[in-house]
Formats: C-alpha cells, structure tokens, sequence
C-alpha cells in the first residue's frame, strides 16, 4: 500500500532542527529536509507534502469530478483511527 508520504508542518521543525544540528549542519533546515527526504522516509515523491496537497485532496474526493473518473485507483487516505481507501467508489 502506497501513502502520500510524510507532510510539512510546524510540528516538524523541531524535528529538522535537532536533525541539522545532529549533522553540523547548524540552523540549515533545507539541509535537513534534504537528508530526511533521502534517508529516513521512504516515499515516491520527492518532496515534503504540505497542508495544501492534503486540501486539494479532499475538494477533489467531494466534488463532482470525481464521479466522472470512474475509479480512484491506488489512493488511499489516512485518518487518525482508520485507513480510508478510495477504491471502487464513484
């Protein structure tokens, strides 16, 4: 199963920041994005998800485009008690 990958948040820096400074990489937090991205989270996308991507997917999943799709293949969305998988629907 495939998942969208790791999202961009505030929450997050503290993270990227003891990460930069693990890594002598001072307050560099692109660096340590960077590092995550390459060697911690395993994901296809090579970028970190923001909370625009995560906005965009709901709008798509409640509008009426998405009956005109047929299937959603390969999607899966995550709340925070239960995988909420896509397919079939439409």
């Amino acid at each position: 199963m495939r998942h969208a990958g790791l999202t961009y948040t505030r929450q997050l820096d503290s993270y990227l920041r003891h990460t930069a400074e693990q890594n002598g990489w001072g307050e560099d937090l692109e660096k340590a994005k960077d590092h995550v991205l390459r060697n911690v989270v395993r994901q296809t996308v090579k970028r970190l998800g923001d909370v625009n991507d995560i906005a965009n997917y709901v709008c798509y999943l409640a509008s009426p485009l998405r009956l005109h799709t047929g299937t959603v293949s390969g999607s899966t969305a995550v709340d925070a008690y239960r995988v909420v998988s896509s397919f079939g629907r439409g």
